[in-house]
This record gives C-alpha cells, structure tokens and sequence, in this order.
C-alpha cells in the first residue's frame, strides 16, 4: 500500500468506514423497505378502502358488488397515476431510511469517542 496522502485516511481505516457505511447502507435499506410495504398495507386495508369508497359514494348504497367496482376504478386511477408511488411509498421508504441511517450515524459517533 501507498503511503497516505495528506487528508486521507489510513488504508485500514477507509476500509473500515468503507464496510461501517456500507453496512448502515444494507440496515437502512431493510428499514426502509418495511415501512414502505406497511404504508402500502395500511393504505389498501379494508378499512380505509370501506372510508374511501364510503366517502366518494352513498354509503346507504354501498354493497360487495358496488365497493369491488369502485376499487377497480380505484386501481385503474392509480396505475393511471405516475405520481402516486412517490406519494405513497417513495415519502414513508426515505424518511424510514434518513431516520435509520441518522440513528447508525449517532450508535457510531457514540462508539468512536
């Protein structure tokens, strides 16, 4: 190995920080994924699909028949919509990652000093 330039840090210690982020990176990226396949349950639970379905029709008239219908519309929209993902799991993955990396980031600093 080369001798270090100034500013750089030791060979053993990049390689260190190299598999500390990218670890961090691995758990973050699980976090994130979890909470986005939550969000996406949560938003298509019977529950607030019934909510939904109730509010933008007559609930008096709602049946099986009339809510699987409005869910097929639903989901058309929803294919029809670019943005959607981002709206609904793009926002819930990157806050679940920031505040898992954030969290890493301080059991780090805590660690080293």
């Amino acid at each position: 190995m080369q001798p270090n330039k100034p500013g750089q840090l030791p060979a053993g210690q990049a390689i260190s920080r190299a598999f500390r982020d990218l670890q961090a990176h691995q758990v973050a990226l699980l976090s994130a994924s979890r909470a986005a396949v939550r969000s996406t349950l949560e938003h298509f639970s019977p529950q607030q699909l019934t909510l939904r379905f109730e509010r933008d029709n007559k609930p008096l008239l709602a049946t099986s028949g009339s809510r699987w219908r409005a869910y097929g519309r639903y989901h058309q929209a929803l294919r029809q919509d670019d943005d959607w993902s981002e709206r609904l799991l793009a926002r819930d993955f990157a806050q679940a990652y920031e505040e898992q990396i954030r969290l890493i980031s301080t059991l780090n600093a805590d660690h080293q000093g």
